[in-house]
């Protein structure tokens, strides 16, 4: 948690990360991992734009209206997916979903140095 500035702070060299993992779809028994990021106003999302040093790793993308919800069941059907992503800069359309919210889900990853994880140097949210 106390990296999760990177992804904001305008320098795609200073990364979020996952833990580290043993198993890359595996996730220690876990669905998957992720990171919320917010607006300060509901607006109409058309695209996430993430900046990843490290491909390879597969996310699903939820928006939410109102108060994050508290657990994955709560974020209703992903609005998009990003699959094997390669390094670099990757798009995910939004379709113009209204939120304020915006759910990274994990739910493969990456090799990273002798596990696997997800890393994260930038993100964008682009909309109306």
């Amino acid at each position: 948690d106390d990296k999760l500035g990177a992804v904001t702070d305008g320098d795609p060299a200073s990364t979020w990360r996952t833990e580290k993992y043993e198993d890359r779809d595996g996730l220690a028994g876990k669905e998957g991992v992720g990171l919320v990021a917010t607006t300060t106003e509901p607006a109409d999302l058309e695209e996430l734009v993430v900046t990843t040093p490290v491909g390879g790793w597969t996310a699903q993308v939820y928006v939410a209206e109102g108060f994050p919800p508290g657990d994955l069941a709560g974020w209703g059907d992903p609005v998009a997916e990003a699959t094997d992503v390669a390094a670099g800069e990757v798009t995910v359309d939004l379709g113009g979903r209204t939120g304020n919210a915006v759910l990274v889900w994990f739910t493969r990853l990456a090799p990273f140095e002798d596990r696997f994880a997800a890393q994260i140097g930038s993100l964008e949210l682009r909309g109306s």
